[in-house]
């Protein structure tokens, strides 16, 4: 019989808790939806600003066509703005999507707290129970705001 390492034990609780995190995406689908299409789109108009400067370059500055020029820059500014709703969308999105999602695991902590019994709670100390629970869900709600996007949109300049 072989015994697993320490290291296979933490991989595989990481990815225990990682999937129990992810299934809390599910109760909100839209967010989970529009922050990942915002962060797609995002990565598209990141990607269409040097296709942009290559067009005015070879098409409109080298064979002196202005009105390429003109059309090219056009573009370019819809990009950018194209790029700030984006990314207004995602950061709105994924920080509701995070917020809604610790709201719900401070709600089933606190329903799990009540049920416990009597002499757990003499034996435990509340200040160190509450700091955990308040610091492990902030941990959480950060991952999903910032660096799961992050993930997604990998790549990104």
């Amino acid at each position: 019989m072989r015994l697993a390492s320490p290291s296979t034990n933490q991989a595989s609780s990481a990815v225990r808790s990682l999937q129990r995190v992810f299934s809390s995406l599910r109760f909100y689908p839209w967010l989970a939806l529009v922050a990942l299409i915002s962060a797609l789109s995002l990565t598209a108009t990141y990607a269409a600003t040097p296709q942009l400067f290559r067009w005015a370059i070879d098409r409109g500055i080298n064979k002196q066509n202005l009105d390429v020029v003109f059309y090219s820059a056009g573009w370019l500014v819809i990009a950018a703005i194209a790029r700030g709703l984006f990314n207004f969308g995602q950061s709105f999105a994924a920080e509701a999507l995070s917020q809604n999602i610790a709201y719900d695991l401070r709600n089933k902590i606190f329903r799990k707290i009540q049920t416990l019994s009597f002499s757990y709670h003499d034996q435990a100390q509340t200040s160190q129970l509450l700091t955990r629970v308040t610091s492990d869900i902030e941990q959480i709600r950060l991952f999903l705001g910032t660096n799961l996007i992050q993930v997604v949109s990998a790549g990104q300049p």
